[in-house]
């Protein structure tokens, strides 16, 4: 769970920001956007809903290449 005040929210895979976590919180938009931007960077698919309070982004899961 998040704490008071935040208005921007990360969700990705079970485990993603430690053990049985599963989302991060943000207070400030430009972090959120910086961590956006550097979860993109290192090739990972993120969706941002900002149609709404709270603005949320999705972490897709990694996708398994099949050789």
């Amino acid at each position: 769970m998040t704490g008071l005040g935040t208005q921007y929210i990360v969700d990705g895979p079970m485990g993603m920001f430690g053990p049985g976590k599963s989302s991060k919180g943000f207070v400030h938009e430009e972090s959120f956007y910086a961590y956006i931007e550097a979860v993109r960077a290192l090739g990972r698919t993120v969706t941002v809903h900002a149609d709404h309070a709270p603005v949320f982004a999705v972490i897709e899961p990694r996708q398994e290449v099949a050789a």
